[in-house]
């Protein structure tokens, strides 16, 4: 089996969300090339979370630049959150893996991004002002 570049990244992505409390139930693999970096992981029975991992060719520093750096992946979120039918038991975030193998989360809810790392809110809009 080949593995891909991003592999480490992925694995390292996966440890974080294990440290977290969550078990992944899927990761999809890089052989699946419409989305290489997804995770669907589970915490209890009910807990749900979707992740989007996203890799940062530079260290962004505020929340509202990791924000306008998922854009299209805080989109994506969005979409999958209007078409699940449980909506109270799943969560989305954003995770960006940045140079030095730092990670920085993103919380997507509807209408609000939180940075998990100082519980700031980001926006009340969705991403760059367009709608999801």
């Amino acid at each position: 089996m080949i593995k891909h570049k991003l592999y480490p990244v992925v694995k390292k992505a996966a440890k974080e969300l294990r440290r977290r409390g969550y078990q992944v139930i899927r990761s999809v693999t890089p052989n699946e090339w419409c989305d290489p970096e997804t995770f669907i992981c589970k915490r209890g029975e009910k807990d749900t979370l979707h992740v989007k991992l996203k890799v940062s060719p530079n260290t962004l520093t505020t929340g509202p630049e990791i924000a306008q750096y998922c854009d299209e992946d805080i989109r994506a979120l969005r979409r999958l959150m209007r078409s699940s039918p449980r909506k109270t038991s799943e969560h989305y975030e954003v995770l960006v893996a940045m140079p030095f193998g730092t990670y920085s989360e993103i919380e997507v809810l509807p209408d609000t991004l939180i940075d998990r790392r100082t519980g700031a809110v980001l926006s009340q809009q969705p991403a760059r002002s367009v709608a999801a």
